[in-house]
């Protein structure tokens, strides 16, 4: 079912010295959800390169037809336009205007396409770009690309010294019941590489677990531990468990998960050292005042071993210590199922190479991705597959030393 809805073109305001659509804009778009009855829709629904739409989906999907402010039509699920329109009224309140590019798409539709692309393009182009029909999240109406308006005309996204209109987006879509469908660092996992624009709603509280967690979709379906908290990268509860962990290391650990998901950005931890100030204040919070640097006296250094060593020494070090690489701390978990350890850490800007491209050379380029914000993760998590953060580890400072 469609609902056609009149949606006037945005009136432009003056802001930050330049022209963005004013806010009430926003409100005239706006739809109401709640006087309707329950939604049927499946706001889990997986859709993917190996997960196809249901055949009988697209007839039982609730859509809207909305325009943008520059006057093209799109048709978006009616609970996730309505969501949307809140997104996009915060956004504005940081001088920041999200518009829809491209929402719903029928399989119908994408077979049109398919075909005008292998004309136009070729049969190469279609294959590595195109998605097979019923294959692509748009079929779903749950799946949003927007882009970024400024001066009254769209602008692509960019990555500098500074934090992008996007990467500032993904800070509220949870907020909002959205997820950044293909997040940096997981091509291998959804199947495409990043993309900034590409939003999913899966409603507000599955968006915090996905977020709290650093998860795609794909993850946090195959693991019922996610989708309760009670898995290795949302619960204290379950690293104490597992490492058995003596009081004070339970209580840092308690303490430290207190903090998951929170944004760094912004507030206490923000800036560059943002990873030491979550170790201080976790500390404050127990009582105790741990080493904030490698170079406090009582850190053990690592730098010499190997990552054999360093494993071998992590095995043995308790819950709750402190680990450090040259400018970055983080708390010691334990070791996970994957017999790899793990920290709860202030996750600092990430860089990813581009496809294609090699992990040394100075044509390398790379993605920055600055959502930062505190995350349990395994010590593998970055650079190239011979090279991972483990192999940074300068430093440990064992819980019972002080």
């Amino acid at each position: 079912m469609a609902l056609a809805l009149t949606c006037p073109l945005s009136v432009f305001a003056e802001k930050d010295g330049g022209a963005v659509p004013a806010a009430a804009a926003v409100s005239s778009n706006k739809i109401s959800f709640t006087a309707h009855k329950k939604s049927r829709t499946d706001y889990l629904l997986l859709v993917n390169k190996t997960h196809k739409l249901p055949d009988d989906y697209e007839a039982k999907l609730d859509l809207v037809t909305v325009k943008n402010c520059f006057g093209k039509e799109f048709q978006v699920e009616r609970e996730t336009y309505a969501h949307f329109t809140e997104l996009q009224a915060d956004l504005l309140k940081e001088g920041i205007r999200i518009e829809l590019e491209s929402t719903y798409r029928s399989v119908a539709r994408q077979k049109e396409l398919t075909e005008e692309l292998r004309l136009s393009e070729g049969e190469d182009y279609v294959k590595n770009y195109v998605a097979v029909p019923g294959y692509s999240e748009h079929h779903t109406g749950l799946a949003l690309d927007v882009t970024i308006v400024k001066n009254g005309k769209t602008t692509d996204d960019y990555y500098g010294t500074t934090e992008t209109p996007y990467q500032i987006m993904h800070r509220y879509l949870a907020n909002h019941g959205f997820i950044l469908r293909y997040p940096p660092g997981k091509t291998a996992i959804t199947g495409y590489t990043y993309e900034s624009w590409h939003c999913r709603y899966v409603g507000k509280d599955t968006a915090q677990k996905i977020f709290r967690q650093n998860l795609t979709l794909e993850e946090y379906l195959s693991d019922p531990s996610a989708q309760s908290l009670k898995g290795p990268l949302g619960s204290a509860k379950y690293w104490i468990k597992r490492n058995r962990a003596g009081k004070q290391s339970a209580k840092i650990i308690r303490e430290a998960f207190g903090y998951l998901g929170q944004i760094c950005d912004k507030g206490e931890f923000a800036g560059e050292n943002g990873s030491a100030r979550f170790v201080k204040r976790v500390g404050k919070q127990c009582g105790l005042k741990l080493p904030l640097t490698p170079d406090d006296a009582d850190v053990i250094p690592l730098t010499r071993q190997s990552r054999q060593e360093k494993l071998a020494f992590l095995k043995n070090l308790a819950p709750g210590s402190v680990l450090f690489t040259k400018n970055h701390a983080m708390l010691y978990l334990g070791m996970g199922e994957s017999k790899k350890p793990c920290v709860i850490h202030v996750s600092d800007t990430r860089w990813f190479p581009m496809e294609g491209e090699g992990p040394e050379g100075d044509n390398t380029t790379a993605l920055q991705y600055y959502t930062r914000r505190i995350v349990a993760e395994n010590l593998f998590f970055y650079d190239t597959p011979d090279r991972q953060a483990i192999d940074s580890l300068t430093g440990a400072f064992p819980i019972n030393r002080r």
